[in-house]
């Protein structure tokens, strides 16, 4: 009823429907994909936060997503998942998982949290240390994901990073996460362009672009993985999404009909506001937030942003319009959700 009320007030109100809420910007993994971890933005306190979460339930944001760097990085999480929770917000933390104890997933249990996201890019374990510069990650998400489904009672998402690196193993990544009882996310890996020295929060590195000679072998694996979300494996992305970044493999055209800093945006660990993880902030989430939100200067300045971008295949953002504006995705998420609660997926 919640997800249905928010969707009402995005698409007919001009409500916010999605957000990501940086706690922190630092982390302890250098994925290649990443720059978020070479920011050094101030972090916003327990109570500062406090107060950006009564600012968030005026403005009648839904969905949050506590995100980072590592989220876990912050010992007060649990707090901060609390105040989201008693708040009435549909709350998810991001987590690569390597800090995940049983004590923190029972504490962030208790304080309200039902859905969790935790990233697996490739089950290849001398790979995956190699994207994030760790050590057995795979082996740490096979033993979090187990500890996730003792305590979190919602959607449990692995994200999938996709790559040249791992498209040929999509298919058994997602037998893998459905034995575990989770949902799959697949979501093509986000780069800034090569002629760029720094970008804003995405690395770049040359071994995981998705070059043409793999389109082949790639339109097989988006085939297979289209199938196997109509048999009931436990896909979170809608169809249409993994057509469409099937498309976006075949064309490299990244562009859509996008609504960054109205229907989504993102606030930073310091206050931050911009329209979305691309841009760096437009003003403070502490300084007349509503107003400025609401504001025809804002809603400019977000437009020129966009309009000089080249687009993208976030999921999170993508899959926001099509659940806002179209019949087929929400008719789809809806039985996913049904599924969920009645047991009926791919065993």
């Amino acid at each position: 009823m919640e997800a249905a009320r928010g969707l009402v007030r995005s698409k007919f109100f001009s409500a916010p429907f999605y957000l990501h809420f940086y706690v922190t910007e630092r982390c302890n993994l250098r994925c290649k994909m990443c720059n978020i971890w070479k920011r050094k933005s101030p972090e916003m306190t327990l109570g500062e936060i406090e107060q950006c979460v009564r600012v968030l339930k005026k403005l009648k944001v839904q969905n949050i997503v506590l995100t980072g760097g590592e989220p876990l990085l912050r010992p007060d999480i649990s707090d901060i998942v609390k105040l989201f929770n008693d708040h009435g917000f549909t709350t998810r933390l991001q987590t690569n998982g390597t800090l995940v104890t049983r004590e923190k997933i029972r504490a962030l249990a208790e304080a309200g949290l039902k859905n969790i996201t935790i990233s697996l890019d490739t089950l290849d374990e001398k790979k995956f240390d190699w994207i994030c510069e760790s050590k057995d990650l795979v082996q740490k998400v096979d033993e979090s994901l187990d500890l996730f489904a003792e305590y979190i009672k919602g959607f449990i998402v692995v994200n999938t990073a996709v790559s040249r690196l791992n498209i040929p193993e999509l298919p058994e990544i997602v037998r893998y996460v459905n034995s575990k009882g989770a949902y799959a996310s697949l979501v093509p890996v986000h780069l800034h362009s090569s002629g760029m020295t720094t970008s804003f929060c995405y690395g770049y590195d040359e071994e995981m672009i998705v070059s043409k000679d793999l389109l082949p072998e790639t339109e097989k694996v988006y085939a297979k993985l289209i199938k196997m979300k109509k048999e009931g494996y436990r896909i979170i992305n809608s169809e249409k999404f993994l057509r469409a970044s099937l498309d976006c493999f075949r064309t490299g055209n990244y562009s859509w009909d996008c609504r960054a800093g109205e229907r989504f945006f993102v606030v930073y660990p310091d206050g931050g506001v911009a329209p979305c993880d691309v841009f760096p902030p437009l003003f403070n989430i502490q300084s007349d937030f509503p107003k400025k939100f609401r504001s025809a200067e804002y809603r400019e300045s977000a437009r020129r942003l966009r309009e000089g971008c080249d687009g993208c295949l976030l999921g999170c953002w993508r899959e926001t319009n099509l659940l806002l504006d179209d019949f087929a995705t929400q008719r789809e998420q809806m039985h996913l959700f049904f599924r969920k609660k009645t047991g009926a997926h791919h065993p």
